[in-house]
Formats: C-alpha cells, structure tokens, sequence
C-alpha cells in the first residue's frame, strides 16, 4: 500500500521581477520506503529518491543532496523562461517625428510604419529588440530626444544600437516620396533597413 502525504516545504526562487520557480517536495510511504518526488511550476521532474525511515542521519544527508540536484535539473528550465527585459536597451528603434499639424502624406507614413511594425516585426517589438515610436515636436516633454536630430518638421530614423553608439539612418526623404504614392514601396524599403539594423 502506497500512502501519498502532503507537500512537505517548498522553495520559491525569484528568476526575474516577472517570474518565480516553485519547487515542491511530494513524498510517499511504500514498503518501508519513504520517496520524495519534486514538482516544480506543477510540471513532474520524475526525480525520485528512497530513502529508509530509520536512518535519520543518512536521510537528512540525502535529503541535501537530493536538493541540489532539483536545484541543478531545474536550472535548464529557468533559463528557459526567463526573458531579458523588454523595451529597455533595444537593438534599433524606429522614431517617426511629426508636428501637430499634420498633412496626408505625414499620416500616411505613420500609418503604413506602424502596419509594417505590426505585421513583420511584432516578435521583436515584444522581446524588446525593437521599438518604434511616434513623438510630436511641438511636445515640449519630446524636446530632449528631439535635439539629437536634424529635425525641421517631419522625419524618419532608425537608430542602430551598437557598442555604445548610435547609427543612425535618415529615410525622411525616401518616406515622403512614397509613403502615400507607393505605400508597397515604402514598407519593403523600410523593412530591408531594419532587418539590415538587427544583423
């Protein structure tokens, strides 16, 4: 006859501000036998130990190193899932400045960015390689970020992080060329420069 008992402690281990491994000890009496099965996250490990009950010192020494084999086995699973932090550091951002007072052609190549952003580099966007952002230039709070263009009204760059500096590639030009007369166009060419970014 098999007795299934209670968890007995478990250990919480805090991989990252959004995810914690959950370790839990199961055990079970068979036989005269004590086996401890590990949980971790609800998944089975399938790590199991006997151990007899009677040997107190043997078991407590067991026990230990049991423990650090759980904590090794699980070590692959918390590499796993755990994520670099997103939007932070990215690898290339895509700015798109605009006054407020905007004309067809300045929407349009807002619009068409942001349908490019959405439909090819999504992944990205939510792992934090890429960002692509919209700053109006009559915003004061924008002004800082601003500066660090050559900026008169409207303007398209994307910035390539890369040892500690900033590439940057103007495409202002190209985009009010064709971001309303040839959205196709645009999105392809915008598309091959920041793929060329993240190599």
């Amino acid at each position: 006859k098999c007795v299934y008992a209670k968890s007995v402690p478990w250990v919480r281990i805090p991989v990252s501000p959004q995810k914690t491994v959950v370790i839990s000890i199961y055990t079970a009496k068979y036989d005269g036998f004590l086996i401890y099965c590990t949980v971790v996250n609800g998944l089975d490990k399938s790590l199991l130990c006997s151990i007899r009950p009677k040997k107190h010192d043997q078991m407590k020494k067991l026990l230990t190193i049991f423990c650090i084999l759980i904590l090794t086995a699980c070590a692959g699973l918390i590499q796993s899932q755990t994520i670099p932090a997103a939007g932070n550091n990215p690898r290339v951002e895509i700015f798109y400045f605009h006054p407020t007072e905007r004309c067809p052609i300045d929407q349009s190549i807002e619009e068409n960015a942001r349908r490019l952003m959405q439909s090819d580099f999504g992944k990205n966007i939510r792992e934090g390689s890429v960002r692509f952002r919209v700053l109006n230039t009559d915003d004061k709070a924008n002004a800082k970020i601003v500066s660090k263009f050559e900026i008169n009204a409207q303007a398209l760059y994307i910035v390539k992080a890369e040892k500690g500096k900033e590439i940057k590639t103007d495409l202002t030009e190209f985009a009010f060329s064709y971001g309303l007369s040839n959205p196709a166009k645009f999105k392809s060419r915008l598309k091959d420069e920041i793929l060329n970014a993240l190599k």
